[in-house]
């Protein structure tokens, strides 16, 4: 084959290859005459080279960023540098971020508006280092940080392009503890907000022998394509819509526009007849590669299982991780090239082409993907060293298990499962929101009853598989949620949650709080916490259930069996667990739970021990501590006139101050508000 490798093509496949190539020659030819007299008339076109990073802020916000993956140390002397032009002058910003995800700054450089801000070294007080006057011209700066994290400063220079002094020199500003080496979520980035349209070129790190640089030329970076994806760049969760990062030739220089757009359309020509071939070859090369690493890899499987020498299983092993990052290195390859040239094939298509546009929509979201999957296998091959962990294509076990129990819990874990997520979120719901999604918790298939919410429990799936199964995270989502923070009272006299409750009183579509009632184990353990007899230890032998009474152990350390006898009589009232039914605990209202909660040893012991906690010397007082300690709200007028009654004739039958003291805990013990959660 030649070396463009056309031998392999039909000719009238090079006949077309030719006649774009020479359609692409003249449109250059014509687009860099345009550019050139755009630029010398004082327009905006790349920095450095032939391409910039444009930040186009012109609604919306854009935050680009960069983890600086395979950086190693940040010594004194660490040099950050970029060139920035500001093409509309309203907020754009450089940061070394504190932490990302808490949305904290560490370092921050801005230009806003004429002014040049920075922080005070110590801490976060914000100070003006210098001017700059954007309709004289000044809107082009090389940027310099010197690092020194002994001192957890920065020695920030910034001068105009072509100028011989510095509008700033060496002044120190905050470092703030900035060193993604030891603290995660530290990436650097531009922050170009609402309003502001500016190009970055020339950005680099030097820390120590280590160099980071872009210069946002091709063939790594691609004209009109964003940046993200490529070299460690990605898109910070608050960026907003429609604002964009992508790399430009021309910017803003609107006189080549004409031209340019002519170029890229003969340059998507000359892609969709051209880069099949090359597509169909890396496709080729990728499969052979990966042929190779399975090859190698049950070598070293093999070798496991058949107990070779430690040197022979060590040898395979690194060689089956060496043949699987490069296979993988060239499927991410293959893949990004795959969808830049549907995305080519795509925006070739005439604009009468009624598929075009949602075509193009999924081939970029398809660039996304594989970009993104590029720069994890990037992320993994910087960091190989001599690595035996290689991907097993199936366990070893043990010679005495058949690994069909590990094989089950991969099944119902793996990722293209969606019933196990599903099940889970509909649980963790709820238990926090005391009715479900899907009512038929016990099954989710075609006999049970479909979702409330379907679209709100699918994704609530995905997140708990994007975040590795974090339940806690999960637990978090739930209860920050606006849903969960509603309240649970309906008033008569609001129209709208009247008329909610007439055309929803079961309250499927989420207006108010659902109420709930505590579970037995809840009740019994609220009661004694008290009463200060809780014992709060943790950890110890399961206890006999018939003690439950006499004792003041957490309620979850008592004994449940399914027979008879399985449970206390206590929490036989209040719906106890069932060992043969886990999937949703029942919940009723019977007299004899009123009647457990006023007459049982239990409550006149804790009735006695919580009276003598709660302070108060006058009736009133005591009334209004009682409500708070019991039912953890504030009592109301009508309330506190109520129990007054209730203790003059307490007094007039008992003749006993600490006795009408008791019954009245009794009685708020007996109030709804202590077994319902709200």
């Amino acid at each position: 084959a030649g070396g463009d490798g056309r031998a392999s093509l039909r000719p009238a496949d090079n006949a077309a290859i030719a006649d774009a190539e020479k359609q692409v020659a003249e449109a250059r030819v014509v687009f860099d005459e345009a550019l050139k007299k755009a630029v010398n008339s004082g327009q905006a076109g790349a920095l450095v080279g032939k391409q910039s990073m444009y930040l186009d802020a012109a609604t919306g916000r854009r935050i680009v960023q960069n983890t600086l993956p395979g950086l190693k140390a940040v010594p004194r002397g660490t040099r950050i540098s970029f060139q920035l032009r500001i093409l509309e002058d309203n907020h754009v910003n450089f940061q070394l971020a504190k932490n990302t995800r808490s949305g904290l700054t560490a370092l921050y450089v801005a230009f806003v508006g004429g002014k040049i801000s920075s922080y005070r070294p110590g801490g976060y007080s914000e100070f003006v280092a210098a001017k700059y006057d954007l309709a004289a011209g000044e809107n082009h700066f090389h940027v310099n940080l010197v690092i020194d994290p002994g001192k957890d400063t920065v020695a920030l220079s910034v001068k105009l392009d072509g100028a011989d002094g510095f509008l700033v020199r060496d002044v120190p500003i905050a470092l703030n503890g900035w060193n993604p080496t030891k603290n995660p979520h530290q990436p650097f980035t531009f922050d170009c907000r609402a309003g502001t349209q500016a190009l970055v070129d020339q950005v680099e790190v030097i820390a120590g022998k280590q160099r980071f640089a872009w210069g946002f030329e091709s063939p790594r970076f691609i004209d009109g394509e964003d940046v993200t994806g490529i070299a460690g760049w990605t898109i910070h969760p608050q960026s907003q819509p429609a604002a964009t990062s992508v790399v430009s030739m021309i910017a803003a220089c609107e006189a080549a526009r004409e031209s340019y757009t002519k170029l890229k359309l003969a340059e998507r020509s000359l892609a969709a007849v051209s880069l099949g071939g090359e597509v169909a070859r890396k496709r080729l090369s990728a499969n052979t590669l990966q042929l190779a690493n399975l090859e190698a890899t049950i070598a070293a499987d093999n070798a496991k299982r058949s107990a070779a020498k430690p040197d022979t299983i060590a040898k395979l092993s690194r060689e089956a991780y060496r043949r699987q990052l490069v296979a993988e290195t060239a499927m991410a390859e293959w893949q990004v090239l795959d969808a830049r040239y549907e995305l080519a094939r795509t925006r070739a298509l005439p604009d009468s082409d009624k598929q075009k546009a949602s075509r193009i929509k999924k081939f970029e979201q398809q660039l996304a993907t594989a970009q993104k999957q590029s720069l994890e296998v990037a992320a993994r091959r910087d960091k190989a060293g001599e690595s035996a962990d290689y991907k097993l294509i199936s366990r070893v076990t043990s010679k005495t298990s058949t690994g069909r129990r590990a094989s089950l819990a991969r099944w119902v874990t793996n990722p293209r499962n969606p019933l196990t997520p599903r099940v889970a979120v509909n649980h963790i719901w709820l238990r926090h929101f005391h009715s479900p999604l899907v009512e038929t918790v016990y099954d989710f298939g075609r006999n049970g009853k479909l979702p409330s919410h379907p679209r709100l429990l699918d994704w609530m799936a995905v997140e708990l598989l994007d975040h590795d199964w974090s339940m806690k995270r999960l637990h978090r989502l739930m209860v920050t949620s606006h849903v969960y923070q509603l309240d649970a009272l309906v008033r008569s006299d609001d129209s709208v949650m009247q008329k909610n409750i007439a055309g929803d009183k079961d309250n499927r579509w989420l207006w108010r709080r659902t109420r709930g009632r505590m579970e037995a184990e809840v009740i019994r353990d609220s009661v004694l916490l008290l009463a200060g007899r809780l014992d709060s230890s943790l950890g110890g032998q399961v206890l006999l259930n018939t003690q439950a009474m006499t004792t003041g152990r957490r309620s979850l350390y008592y004994e449940v069996y399914p027979e008879a006898g399985g449970n206390t009589a206590f929490s036989e009232l209040f719906d106890p667990p069932d060992p043969t039914d886990c999937f949703r605990r029942s919940s009723t209202v019977v007299p004899q739970q009123a009647l457990a909660l006023s007459n049982s040893e239990l409550m006149h012991a804790a009735s006695a021990e919580t009276s003598r906690r709660i302070a108060g010397e006058s009736p009133e007082q005591f009334i209004r501590n009682a409500f708070v300690h019991v039912l953890s709200r504030a009592a109301t007028d009508i309330e506190v006139t109520a129990c007054r009654e209730f203790w003059d004739k307490q007094m007039q039958e008992l003749k006993d101050d600490g006795r009408v003291r008791e019954s009245l805990v009794r009685v708020l013990f007996n109030h709804n508000d202590f077994v319902t959660v709200r």
